[in-house]
């Protein structure tokens, strides 16, 4: 037998392994858990094991801890273990599950996670009418229709808990859109199940329903378990609140949570339940039904009662403008936005429809969107198959099969006269639609690479067609998601713009690794003369500035929170939007009396969630090593040194090509070389980001390490040695440091910085030994005080000097601090009396 542990060969039967002395197992060859050797039945699905063949190879245990609940889906007899529901995972997923299970990488992280419970009701009934052999078969059966939407929406498959799964939109793989994808899943499972329920019915005459709950928060993801059991998981309140949400659904149904609710309120139709009682919380938590997806979603971007024109894009709009003046004399043209999430394609291709809209010569243009979606990069011909049915006039829903066939014949003969029975058959297959018996041997003998050219043949004749006739506008939106079918069909595309009044309309993100920047490639290669790109960059600071003000008509905006907006979105519109919800949310931002106002004391602003699971979403498509390097250089700063970087990672060897990976990501970039390399993450928030993901425990260390090596070689850093300490919660060793920098910010006239600095040194004096550090900090934070006119500030501090003199009897001590205060008592606050009192007092305690 093959220990999975360290892979040496042991006799059969054995029960722990001769070499490492790890417990042996077996694998269910029904639903792929690990058993112990000795083991009669799975404990997970009851199926009996199997005596070890000796001559055959040993079970190989799962590759990934939570790969191996993805093996239960379907019965034994129709499947082996070996491809199991693994052939449902994303190919990003398996990935990173198997490096993790090879290095043991998996470490948990702080995630905000959207999380799905689904259970089968009216189990326990149905099993004590069976065999638990029958009861098994019909569960295997059971779990493939609730585990592949999972799949499809590319989540993970967490547990599987006897007739209840758990599955994670969001951990260990972000997408910006977790909580929808979350939804579209639980949509599909009690959308799909009905069919095998009545399969059920039918065979063994039981009834089951299934029911689902949502919930979206912070969650502690990652590997937890002893040596004998590992699996990944997420512990937290809100996996309760999800479990909770999954218990009081009714069957049938889909049930989220407020927080989840908050984030998907446009995508999709809501019956409002009111509260629902959660284990440990003093508020009813407010829940929602889902009844079903929008058929016109609204964007989930943009703020609720606030609007702002287009700022800062009147060159690019120019140059779009521009590009359609040849379409109004007949010709064609390739048009591109690119630019990273947020910084607004959507919205310039929205206005310059408007403004193309109001034009004679081009109001008329008819328009035709293929929206490519994140969870379909695997489909083929999603976004291509938008525009054909925009085309043909067949609804998102589907029509009836033979309703759908008539409208693309009739399509067909008014598009391509006379070529309507050879084009129609693979527009069908374009678009999933079944064809009638009679036209079914059109395709039934064809081989895939057959019907993909006869396919896409068919798409390009009916478009070219239509546009040799008048202008078209295709508009590809979020290309940089589309498959690679849908790549090929854009690519073959472009050459029609030379021979008809075709626009391409492409909208992407720029990745290098990406087929829509093969696209731009060879449109800026084979058509320079029909093409016109537009690359957006971040806002200027006055343009960010001037988008503020347009969202925030707040006439006395104070200055702290203006430039806080600012530092924090980096330019980007879509940052700049969130941060203000963000804001609102959290009543920095309020509507009084007919007017906005914003509170004075806003310091920190967090990241909001919409934004988090986009940054984090970027760092999950690194490999561990190099992610792992890009938070360690988010708890350095948003800028960092290499010589910093390497003292915090000596065990990394590869440190240069991680380094140079996240360049290529576009997530840091060199700022120096001489007299040392020096790098900045592009984002406030991407660093951020980065460092909201490390554990508490982790972050303690990493902090630690970083201050070690600044006091070895920069003691001079006072500011940054201060940061880390306090952040390594080695405030007592801080105290110093703390004190220096206060001394320094407030001889930079940085007030507020050197009070904060003084003031935390302060609150732990008791915690130091060193006089002549209270007496520096406690002098220093009344001086400041004094110069901000917070009198009663300045003499809380003198107050507290001269205590501590007094406690650890130290007569300059006293002395400072009972002449300070007096002469902040007589002079600033009037009572002079109480003020020569204390001037009296300390010549007493000076002379003795």
């Amino acid at each position: 037998m093959t220990c999975s542990n360290c892979s040496s060969e042991n006799p059969d039967g054995a029960k722990f392994c001769m070499s490492c002395g790890h417990a042996l197992a077996l694998a269910c060859a029904n639903c792929g858990t690990e058993l112990p050797a000795d083991a009669a039945f799975c404990m997970s699905c009851g199926t009996k094991v199997a005596a070890a063949d000796p001559a055959a190879p040993a079970p190989a245990a799962p590759a990934a801890p939570a790969a191996a609940p993805a093996q239960v889906a379907a019965p034994a007899a129709a499947q082996t273990t070996e491809d199991g529901m693994r052939r449902y995972m994303p190919p990003e997923l398996v990935s990173k599950l198997e490096s993790a299970a090879r290095t043991g990488a998996m470490d948990g992280e702080r995630r905000t996670v959207t999380m799905l419970f689904c259970d089968v009701t009216g189990s326990t009934a149905a099993a004590e009418q069976l065999d638990p052999e029958e009861w098994t078969e019909i569960m295997n059966g059971a779990f493939e229709h609730l585990i592949r939407p999972v799949y499809r929406y590319e989540g993970t498959l967490a547990n599987l808990m006897g007739d209840a799964i758990l599955a994670f939109f969001g951990a260990p793989i972000a997408h910006e859109d977790d909580p929808e994808r979350a939804i579209l899943a639980g949509l599909d499972i009690v959308r799909e199940i009905p069919a095998y329920k009545a399969q059920v019915k039918r065979q063994w005459g039981i009834d089951f329903d299934v029911r689902v709950g949502i919930n979206t928060g912070l969650v502690v993801a990652g590997a937890v378990g002893s040596d004998l059991q590992v699996q990944y998981t997420a512990m937290g309140d809100a996996v309760n609140v999800a479990a909770r949400m999954e218990q009081t659904a009714a069957p049938g149904t889909v049930q989220i949570s407020d927080a989840t609710h908050r984030q998907v309120d446009k995508l999709f139709a809501f019956e409002a339940l009111g509260g629902v009682e959660v284990k440990g919380k003093t508020k009813p938590v407010t829940s929602y039904r889902v009844t079903g997806a929008l058929a016109r979603p609204e964007s989930i971007r943009g703020i609720e009662g606030l609007a702002a024109p287009l700022v800062g894009r009147d060159g690019e709009m120019a140059a779009l403008l521009g590009a359609f003046s040849s379409v109004s004399s007949g010709g064609g043209a390739i048009i591109s936005v690119s630019g990273d999430a947020g910084l607004g394609k959507s919205r310039l291709i929205t206005e310059l429809r408007t403004a193309l809209a109001d034009a004679p010569e081009t109001a008329a243009i008819p328009w035709h969107v293929g929206r490519a979606l994140s969870y379909e990069t695997a489909t083929p011909y999603a976004p291509v198959r938008r525009i054909l049915r925009s085309l043909v006039g067949l609804p998102e829903d589907a029509a009836a099969p033979a309703d759908a066939w008539d409208r693309i014949t009739r399509f067909c003969e008014s598009a391509v006269p006379g070529r309507a029975s050879n084009v129609a058959p693979y527009l069908a297959w374009m678009l999933d639609i079944p064809l009638p018996e009679d036209q079914q041997d059109r395709v039934a003998y064809l081989q895939p690479p057959q019907l993909r050219m006869e396919g896409m043949r068919a798409t390009i004749e009916v478009l070219e067609s239509l546009a040799a006739r008048e202008p078209l506008v295709l508009f590809f939106e979020d290309l940089h998601w589309a498959d690679e079918a849908s790549i090929e069909v854009v690519t073959e595309l472009l050459a029609l713009t030379e021979r008809s009044s075709l626009v391409l309309l492409l909208a992407f993100r720029p990745r290098r690794d990406e087929g829509s920047w093969q696209v731009h490639e060879a449109a800026g290669r084979d058509h320079p003369h029909r093409y016109t790109h537009v690359e957006l960059a971040p806002l200027a600071q006055e343009q960010t500035r001037e988008l503020v003000a347009e969202l925030l008509a707040i006439d006395a905006l104070p200055d702290s929170v203006r430039d806080l907006i600012l530092t924090r979105s980096d330019g980007n519109p879509f940052f700049v939007e969130e941060i203000i919800r963000s804001m609102m949310d959290e009543g920095l931002i309020v509507y009084e009396t007919d007017r906005w106002t914003a509170r004075d004391e806003v310091v920190n602003i967090t990241i909001p969630d919409t934004l988090g699971a986009l940054l984090t979403s970027r760092l999950d498509r690194l490999d561990d090593a190099t992610r792992g390097v890009g938070q360690a250089a988010s708890v350095i700063g948003r800028q960092f040194k290499y010589d910093e970087l390497a003292a915090l990672l000596p065990d990394i060897p590869a440190l240069d090509g991680a380094l140079l990976e996240l360049q290529r990501r576009e997530l840091i970039l060199e700022v120096a070389r001489i007299p040392r390399r020096e790098f900045a993450f592009r984002h406030a928030l991407v660093q951020e980001a980065a460092y909201s993901n490390i554990l508490l425990r982790n972050r303690v260390q990493l902090h630690a390490g970083i201050a070690d090596f600044l006091e070895r070689l920069q003691p001079e850093r006072v500011e940054d040695i201060a940061d880390h300490l306090v952040s390594a919660r080695q405030t007592e060793r801080a105290i110093p440091y703390l004190v220096a920098a206060g001394e320094r910010a407030a001889r930079s006239y940085a007030i507020p910085v050197a009070i904060a600095r003084l003031e935390l040194a302060t609150e732990h004096m008791d915690d130091t030994t060193d006089d002549d550090l209270v007496r520096r900090a406690y002098e220093a934070l009344g001086q400041v005080k004094e110069s901000t006119f917070d009198i009663e500030g300045a003499a809380a501090a003198y107050g507290h000097l001269r205590s501590h003199g007094a406690a650890r009897d130290n007569s300059p001590m006293q002395v400072s601090g009972t002449n300070k205060l007096a002469f902040v008592t007589g002079l600033f606050m009037g009572d002079r009396d109480q003020g020569l009192g204390d001037l009296a007092a300390s010549e007493e305690i000076a002379r003795a």
